[in-house]
């Protein structure tokens, strides 16, 4: 039987959060193993304003920003998951769901017009 070759990953990444557990140096750092990474740092000040920051990699292209696609891609998948999440208000489940529809059937039928589906 032919094994199957195994995936290399292009990027790999630690990630350590001292709020959930002590940070000692000596520690071995736990690695994640990706291909395109995407942080959101989001601020919350005490004056209730909201802040925020996306940073992408992407190790197919040397690291780079994702492509204008790939944050497309990302944003409707995005979608997906938030109108599947168990404590979101049936309205936000509703839109979420309704985008992630639309942006579906439109690729699809982009993709019948093309011939490629």
């Amino acid at each position: 039987m032919t094994e199957k070759p195994r995936h290399k990953y292009k990027i790999r990444y630690t990630m350590t959060n001292p709020e959930f557990g002590e940070f000692i140096p000596d520690d071995t750092p736990s690695l994640g193993l990706t291909d395109q990474l995407l942080i959101a740092s989001v601020l919350l000040p005490e004056d209730g304003s909201r802040s925020q920051a996306f940073m992408t990699w992407d190790g197919k292209n040397e690291g780079k920003q994702w492509s204008a696609e790939d944050l497309f891609k990302f944003w409707t998948l995005m979608a997906h998951n938030v109108a599947s999440h168990p404590d979101m208000p049936l309205p936000q489940v509703e839109l979420a769901e309704y985008v992630f529809e639309t942006v579906r059937q439109a690729v699809l039928s982009a993709r019948r017009e093309a011939g490629t589906l």
